[in-house]
């Protein structure tokens, strides 16, 4: 993963190996909007691994 600044603004590339070992930078989104997300999801209480979260669900719902 690459973060690149460009006019005061951080952007965020994930790097990947082409044919012939070239590299390919591919644009994940900005810095700003990934951080956001991420605290987004930390404060709503979301599970950041959705399977996991499904597998609670699905014992609760069995025992009603």
């Amino acid at each position: 993963m690459r973060i690149r600044e460009v006019k005061g603004k951080y952007y965020v590339y994930l790097i990947e190996n082409g044919d012939g070992g070239q590299r390919r930078d591919h644009y994940i989104g900005s810095l700003e909007q990934i951080v956001k997300e991420y605290y987004d999801m930390k404060c709503r209480g979301r599970d950041l691994n959705p399977g996991h979260r499904l597998e609670r669900l699905d014992n609760v719902s069995e025992e009603r």
